[in-house]
């Protein structure tokens, strides 16, 4: 029974992380394609790590690195959405961030999600750079379809870690 209970306050969470991630990514998809480029860097500290990242680096040392990297994702998601110029949208991945942040820091401690999450970074700070829209977008779809096609053997411990507050 304790186990069916576990099973399905998981599943509900994971539900509600997805559907937070899936508002999150259109809201951003719809800030690139209409004011893209608009976006600046300025004042925006891009964390060491992924100034020098490339696909199959050695990872540093994750704990002070998930932080850094999950603090730098909301800032970067804020300044994305501010590309609408929509206070609504703006309050509702402000509330998003604010959600998913411990999850995000978890998710970041383990090696696989970590690379797989600085290669995405990465490459949308180029995309961001070129100016592309399209790039942008579907870097943002590859992480969320990434992230629903986890179903690794840490996501239970991550969940249980970092409760998503509805």
């Amino acid at each position: 029974m304790v186990s069916q209970i576990v099973t399905t306050d998981l599943d509900r969470t994971r539900t509600k992380i997805r559907e937070d991630l899936e508002i999150a990514s259109a809201l951003m998809i719809y800030a690139l394609r209409k004011n893209i480029n608009a976006f600046r860097f300025a004042g925006l500290r891009v964390p060491r790590i992924i100034q020098v990242w490339e696909e199959g680096m050695e990872l540093p040392e994750l704990g002070d690195m998930a932080t850094e990297v999950a603090i730098f994702q909301e800032h970067l998601y804020e300044r994305i959405g501010a590309l609408a110029n929509n206070d609504k949208m703006m309050r509702r991945i402000w509330r998003i961030n604010e959600k998913t942040r411990r999850f995000r820091e978890e998710e970041l401690k383990d090696p696989v999600a970590a690379r797989d999450t600085l290669n995405l970074i990465a490459k949308l700070i180029n995309g961001l750079f070129a100016r592309d829209a399209d790039v942008c977008s579907e870097l943002l779809l590859e992480g969320l379809e990434r992230w629903k096609r986890s179903g690794d053997r840490t996501f239970t411990r991550r969940i249980l870690l970092a409760r998503h507050v509805a």
